[in-house]
């Protein structure tokens, strides 16, 4: 809305000809429409804005869920091997073997000739949980040396 204070202007829209109205208030709408225009762009990129705020949020969140799912993973993973581990020492208290495990547990990486190599790296999860069941239950010269990976 347009508010005229000087009175030499009201005056001069007063004695003004039509034609001349007319162009004047067109333009005034064109004013306008810009004026609302901006303000809509203005509103759409706030908008935009906060979207793109949410996207990142969730983003955070869904990476923080895949996280937590994973570890929750990896968690029952040891698990299994740990419980996996005492049940087989505890059936072969006289006889067992490393390898002899790895075939039981995981027959997709073992043959009979051979077992897959990342069991015998020093972060194997399985190597180093056999070999702490080996001390705990004495049997000590069961333990099996981690192969250099150079």
């Amino acid at each position: 809305m347009l508010i005229i204070e000087n009175r030499n202007l009201k005056r001069h829209l007063v004695t003004m000809s039509s034609p001349i109205k007319q162009t004047l208030g067109k333009t005034l709408q064109k004013i306008n429409q810009s004026v609302n225009l901006m303000y809509m762009i203005e509103m759409l990129e706030r908008k935009d804005e906060v979207a793109r705020c949410l996207k990142i949020s969730n983003a955070e969140e869904d990476e923080e869920e895949r996280s937590r799912i994973c570890r929750e993973a990896a968690d029952a993973c040891l698990k299994e091997i740990h419980e996996h581990c005492v049940a087989y020492l505890n059936a072969h208290k006289d006889n067992g073997s490393y390898e002899e495990w790895i075939r039981e547990f995981h027959p997709d990486n073992a043959t009979m000739e051979t077992i897959d190599h990342r069991f015998y790296v020093e972060e194997s999860d399985h190597r180093i949980i056999w070999n702490s069941y080996c001390d705990m239950q004495g049997h000590s010269d069961w333990k099996i040396k981690p192969t250099d990976t150079s």
